[in-house]
């Protein structure tokens, strides 16, 4: 048997969990997420190395610092 994990990474933009029948939201069906939840693992707690998207979104792909990866805005594109 494979014991390599499957792992899924959901990004959105611009979304607070309280936007989300997964996180509670009575008013917004989210039966895919929630179903993943169930399945999968659910974190109550995130962190991000930026407020602004784009850099935050490199830091995940490189495992870098927005200092480090030299992407520190929203134009801004990762100079590697």
């Amino acid at each position: 048997m494979d014991e390599t994990p499957n792992i899924v990474l959901l990004m959105t933009d611009e979304q607070k969990a309280s936007a989300t029948g997964t996180y509670g939201n009575p008013h917004v069906p989210s039966a895919f997420q929630d179903r993943m939840a169930e399945e999968g693992v659910m974190f109550s707690n995130a962190y991000s190395t930026s407020p602004i998207c784009t850099p935050s979104r490199a830091s995940i792909m490189t495992g870098v610092h927005p200092l480090v990866h030299q992407s520190t805005c929203h134009q801004d594109r990762v100079p590697w």
